[in-house]
């Protein structure tokens, strides 16, 4: 029986672990602190074992099924992501490049167990796992959450490999992995024989796949080249393939053929990712340094415009700051009363890369639109000012990565002045341009 199976590979997984390098790679990531599928105050909760077993009760006897996307009859290919909506985005992806096409499409959030014999199992299953793992997750200090939320990880695992199994698949396209059970998902795949192909996204590979088993690994952006050596001792991977940034299909309309600047609307902007939204609404920190770089940011382009008061300066909002009408409003309310009324700001319907080529330099503490105004060809900034690490460390992001208020203000003069053929040349940042590789425009 399914259930059974990944059961007995679970427990096998946590019997084995000082002894084999997978079943290492597979429990360390499963432990992880850091998830985005529960708020940090869940990591330190003595609710958190009965709540998560509540959400694995739901699962298995209320959540309504749902339809999964076909797009053409080759089923033994799929995409599996976090969210449904994000699938079509995928399959749009990859279809512009040299590797076998999906005909299916999958995500966690329309998952069920179909099979009434395997719901039945599982619910036992999930049952014993659940008290198994109580006990570990009240005496953790802070890791109560990431315990407790393994029950209903075990049934999204069963009902994926059911779908998985159903439908004769033998090859998935792993997109949203970088959650912390993506290790078990691959290592699972390869034990049922079909081949695990992690898509990460187009930031640090750091941040999230510190552990990881998979056959082929995409890397998405030329910054993550160096990380391989890095982390690759906490790895299993077979094969590695390079690729453009994710969504690069979005953003074929917007690629810079010019080669000078042109009078832009905007000369600066800043790329928010919504810190003090994040942090309202309780959202666990990647410990990293991110939130506090952003904060720093915002508090040196104050400074910067206060001295450069004809520059005309733009806040491009993350999604989650144009969320509802109410957010959105919040939102630029927030950033005037910080920078002031001068300021322009992004409407709530016009994605960040709309405005690129309205925009002669963007910069942001952490970004992956930063990312796609390199591919695009614009001139773009960072600013890991208080990260706990190299972030973009043998890359040559570094050259224009100031982590310092002088060097900040210093290439900020510097990029407004020079035109993009002179920033890409100067800053060594060809292979980051969309000429450097090969896709489909069609």
């Amino acid at each position: 029986m399914l259930p059974l199976y990944i059961f007995i590979l679970l427990l096998k997984a946590f019997i084995l672990y000082p002894f084999c390098k997978t079943h290492r790679i597979i429990i360390k990531a499963l432990l992880n602190k850091h998830s985005y599928r529960f708020p940090a105050s869940m990591q330190t909760s003595f609710k958190a074992p009965a709540h998560y077993y509540r959400h694995a009760l739901f699962f298995l006897f209320k959540k309504q099924p749902a339809k999964h996307i076909q797009f053409n009859s080759n089923t033994s290919i799929a995409i599996f992501d976090g969210k449904s909506s994000a699938l079509p985005d995928r399959f749009g992806y990859l279809r512009r490049l040299e590797t076998p096409l999906p005909g299916l499409g999958v995500s966690r959030d329309i998952l069920t167990i179909n099979k009434l014999i395997n719901k039945l199992i599982a619910w036992v299953l999930a049952t014993i796992l659940s008290i198994l793992l109580t006990p570990f997750a009240l005496v953790s200090l802070q890791k109560k959450g990431t315990i407790s939320i393994i029950a209903i990880e075990y049934l999204e695992w069963v009902a994926l490999m059911e779908f998985l199994k159903d439908n004769q698949c033998k090859y998935l396209y792993h997109f949203c992995a970088y959650e912390k059970d993506a290790p078990f998902i691959g290592w699972l795949n390869k034990k049922m024989g079909i081949t695990n192909h992690k898509v990460p996204s187009s930031n640090p590979l750091k941040n999230f796949y510190k552990y990881t088993y998979c056959d082929k690994l995409a890397i998405t952006t030329p910054f993550q080249k160096p990380e391989i050596d890095l982390l690759s001792h906490n790895w299993k991977v077979n094969e590695y393939v390079y690729w453009p940034i994710e969504y690069f299909q979005k953003l074929l309309p917007y690629l810079n053929n010019k080669t000078d600047s042109q009078n832009k609307k905007y000369q600066l902007a800043f790329l928010s990712s919504g810190i003090w939204l994040r942090q309202k609404q309780g959202h666990s920190p990647l410990g990293t340094g991110d939130q506090e770089s952003e904060l720093s940011l915002m508090e040196y382009l104050k400074e910067f415009l206060e001295k450069h008061q004809g520059i005309s300066f733009i806040v491009l909002l993350h999604p989650i700051e144009k969320r509802s009408e109410e957010i959105y409003q919040e939102a630029c309310n927030h950033y005037r009363n910080y920078f002031g009324n001068n300021i322009f700001i992004g409407e709530r319907n016009k994605r960040s890369f709309e405005y690129f080529q309205e925009v002669d330099t963007s910069i942001a503490a952490y970004s992956s639109t930063n990312l796609q105004r390199l591919f695009c060809g614009y001139k773009t900034l960072y600013a890991p000012l208080e990260f706990k690490f190299k972030i973009y460390e043998g890359s040559a992001i570094e050259n224009i990565a100031p982590i310092t208020k002088h060097n900040l203000f210093k290439m900020l003069d510097k990029t407004l002045k020079i035109s993009e053929e002179e920033f890409f040349n100067h800053f060594n940042l060809q292979e980051y341009h969309y000429t450097a590789y090969s896709f489909k425009t069609e």
